[in-house]
Protein backbone atom coordinates (compact mmCIF):
# COMPACT_ATOMS: atom_id res chain seq x y z
CA UNK A 1 0.00 0.00 0.00
CA UNK A 2 1.34 3.27 -0.87
CA UNK A 3 -0.12 6.79 -0.34
CA UNK A 4 0.61 9.88 -3.18
CA UNK A 5 -0.16 13.10 -3.08
CA UNK A 6 -1.30 15.64 -5.76
CA UNK A 7 1.76 16.24 -7.69
CA UNK A 8 2.07 11.82 -7.49
CA UNK A 9 5.24 12.11 -4.74
CA UNK A 10 5.46 9.44 -2.27
CA UNK A 11 4.19 10.41 1.21
CA UNK A 12 4.05 6.23 2.73
CA UNK A 13 4.55 2.80 1.85
CA UNK A 14 4.09 -0.01 4.20
CA UNK A 15 6.54 -2.83 4.67
CA UNK A 16 4.68 -5.21 1.95
CA UNK A 17 4.84 -2.66 -0.61
CA UNK A 18 8.88 -2.36 0.38
CA UNK A 19 9.13 -5.64 -0.23
CA UNK A 20 7.19 -5.72 -3.62
CA UNK A 21 9.77 -2.76 -4.50
CA UNK A 22 12.55 -4.51 -3.14
CA UNK A 23 13.22 -0.38 -1.28
CA UNK A 24 13.41 0.88 2.03
CA UNK A 25 10.26 3.25 2.89
CA UNK A 26 12.97 6.26 3.36
CA UNK A 27 14.31 5.44 -0.66
CA UNK A 28 10.76 5.79 -1.52
CA UNK A 29 9.24 8.79 0.15
CA UNK A 30 9.76 11.64 -1.93
CA UNK A 31 9.90 10.03 -5.59
CA UNK A 32 7.30 9.98 -7.79
CA UNK A 33 5.37 7.95 -9.69
CA UNK A 34 6.75 9.18 -12.74
CA UNK A 35 10.24 7.48 -11.36
CA UNK A 36 8.77 4.49 -10.84
CA UNK A 37 7.60 4.36 -14.45
CA UNK A 38 9.55 3.23 -17.87
CA UNK A 39 10.59 5.82 -19.66
CA UNK A 40 8.51 4.82 -22.91
CA UNK A 41 5.30 5.43 -20.58
CA UNK A 42 5.78 8.35 -19.32
CA UNK A 43 4.00 10.60 -21.91
CA UNK A 44 0.66 8.96 -20.69
CA UNK A 45 1.06 9.58 -17.21
CA UNK A 46 -0.14 13.18 -17.13
CA UNK A 47 -3.85 12.83 -19.11
CA UNK A 48 -3.78 9.03 -16.84
CA UNK A 49 -3.55 11.40 -13.70
CA UNK A 50 -6.02 13.63 -14.77
CA UNK A 51 -8.48 10.46 -15.42
CA UNK A 52 -7.62 8.39 -11.94
CA UNK A 53 -8.61 12.52 -10.17
CA UNK A 54 -11.50 12.81 -11.67
CA UNK A 55 -13.11 8.94 -11.63
CA UNK A 56 -11.63 8.51 -8.43
CA UNK A 57 -10.90 4.77 -9.00
CA UNK A 58 -7.79 3.66 -11.19
CA UNK A 59 -7.30 -0.39 -11.43
CA UNK A 60 -5.61 -2.69 -13.70
CA UNK A 61 -1.71 -3.94 -15.12
CA UNK A 62 0.85 -1.63 -14.54
CA UNK A 63 4.63 -2.21 -15.52
CA UNK A 64 7.01 -0.75 -12.76
CA UNK A 65 10.78 -0.18 -13.38
CA UNK A 66 12.09 -0.86 -10.00
CA UNK A 67 13.99 1.97 -8.30
CA UNK A 68 16.35 -0.57 -6.83
CA UNK A 69 18.48 -2.32 -9.82
CA UNK A 70 16.05 -0.86 -12.37
CA UNK A 71 14.43 -4.50 -13.28
CA UNK A 72 10.85 -4.78 -14.83
CA UNK A 73 7.98 -5.79 -12.64
CA UNK A 74 4.22 -6.48 -13.33
CA UNK A 75 1.31 -5.52 -10.56
CA UNK A 76 -1.97 -4.96 -10.41
CA UNK A 77 -2.64 -1.34 -9.20
CA UNK A 78 -6.12 -0.99 -7.30
CA UNK A 79 -6.04 2.86 -6.92
CA UNK A 80 -8.51 5.26 -4.84
CA UNK A 81 -7.99 9.15 -4.94
CA UNK A 82 -8.55 11.59 -1.98
CA UNK A 83 -9.02 9.36 0.35
CA UNK A 84 -7.96 12.17 2.59
CA UNK A 85 -7.59 15.50 0.92
CA UNK A 86 -5.11 15.73 -1.99
CA UNK A 87 -3.75 11.73 -0.82
CA UNK A 88 -4.12 8.78 -3.09
CA UNK A 89 -4.42 5.36 -1.80
CA UNK A 90 -2.83 2.32 -4.08
CA UNK A 91 -2.70 -1.17 -3.56
CA UNK A 92 -0.61 -2.91 -5.52
CA UNK A 93 -0.05 -6.88 -5.94
CA UNK A 94 2.38 -9.13 -8.32
CA UNK A 95 0.16 -9.61 -11.50
CA UNK A 96 -2.25 -12.46 -11.23
CA UNK A 97 -2.86 -11.83 -7.47
CA UNK A 98 -5.15 -8.83 -7.95
CA UNK A 99 -8.78 -9.42 -6.16
CA UNK A 100 -10.84 -7.01 -7.44
CA UNK A 101 -14.62 -6.53 -9.25
CA UNK A 102 -17.51 -4.37 -9.92
CA UNK A 103 -19.36 -3.38 -6.82
CA UNK A 104 -23.31 -4.66 -6.83
CA UNK A 105 -26.18 -2.63 -7.62
CA UNK A 106 -27.16 -0.93 -4.42
CA UNK A 107 -24.37 -1.92 -2.52
CA UNK A 108 -22.66 0.03 0.27
CA UNK A 109 -26.70 0.28 1.56
CA UNK A 110 -26.06 0.75 5.27
CA UNK A 111 -25.44 -2.94 6.69
CA UNK A 112 -22.62 -2.30 9.25
CA UNK A 113 -19.24 -4.62 8.77
CA UNK A 114 -18.74 -7.08 11.37
CA UNK A 115 -15.84 -6.82 13.48
CA UNK A 116 -14.46 -10.08 11.91
CA UNK A 117 -14.42 -8.48 8.36
CA UNK A 118 -13.24 -5.22 9.98
CA UNK A 119 -10.34 -7.43 11.17
CA UNK A 120 -9.50 -8.62 7.92
CA UNK A 121 -9.73 -5.18 5.77
CA UNK A 122 -7.03 -4.01 8.43
CA UNK A 123 -4.89 -6.56 7.83
CA UNK A 124 -5.33 -5.71 3.83
CA UNK A 125 -4.42 -2.47 4.54
CA UNK A 126 -0.70 -3.69 6.40
CA UNK A 127 -0.67 -5.39 3.06
CA UNK A 128 -1.06 -9.15 3.91
CA UNK A 129 -2.39 -11.34 1.79
CA UNK A 130 -5.48 -13.31 1.45
CA UNK A 131 -3.23 -16.43 2.63
CA UNK A 132 -1.08 -14.68 5.27
CA UNK A 133 -4.22 -12.99 6.70
CA UNK A 134 -5.86 -16.70 6.83
CA UNK A 135 -2.90 -17.85 8.19
CA UNK A 136 -2.75 -15.92 10.90
CA UNK A 137 -6.11 -15.73 11.91
CA UNK A 138 -6.93 -19.54 11.45
CA UNK A 139 -9.36 -19.51 8.69
CA UNK A 140 -9.48 -20.53 5.16
CA UNK A 141 -8.04 -18.45 2.75
CA UNK A 142 -11.99 -18.30 0.75
CA UNK A 143 -12.96 -17.22 4.37
CA UNK A 144 -10.83 -14.35 3.85
CA UNK A 145 -12.20 -14.10 0.39
CA UNK A 146 -15.66 -13.79 1.84
CA UNK A 147 -15.08 -11.56 4.39
CA UNK A 148 -13.21 -9.32 1.93
CA UNK A 149 -15.87 -9.21 -0.53
CA UNK A 150 -18.64 -8.44 2.13
CA UNK A 151 -16.53 -5.49 3.48
CA UNK A 152 -16.80 -4.54 0.12
CA UNK A 153 -19.99 -4.90 -0.58
CA UNK A 154 -20.80 -3.16 3.06
CA UNK A 155 -18.96 -0.21 2.12
CA UNK A 156 -20.10 -0.01 -1.65
CA UNK A 157 -16.42 -0.22 -2.71
CA UNK A 158 -15.47 -1.62 -6.03
CA UNK A 159 -11.92 -3.26 -5.34
CA UNK A 160 -10.05 -3.81 -2.12
CA UNK A 161 -7.93 -0.64 -2.45
CA UNK A 162 -11.14 1.49 -2.26
CA UNK A 163 -12.93 -0.54 0.77
CA UNK A 164 -9.58 0.15 2.81
CA UNK A 165 -10.44 3.67 1.43
CA UNK A 166 -13.15 3.83 2.90
CA UNK A 167 -12.51 2.75 6.14
CA UNK A 168 -9.82 4.98 6.65
CA UNK A 169 -12.53 8.25 5.14
CA UNK A 170 -14.76 6.48 7.80
CA UNK A 171 -12.38 6.16 10.60
CA UNK A 172 -13.50 2.35 11.32
CA UNK A 173 -9.95 1.82 11.89
CA UNK A 174 -9.84 3.85 14.73
CA UNK A 175 -12.18 1.79 16.78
Amino acid sequence: MLLVDDERRYLAINEAACRLLGVEAADLIGMTIDDLTPPEDRAQIPGLWRAFLSEGVLEGPCELLLPSDGRRLLVNVSATANVETSMHLSLMAPAGESDTREARPGAGGGTPISPRELEVLRLVALGLANGEIASQLGISPETVRNHVRNARDKLGAQTKAHAVALAFQRRLFEH
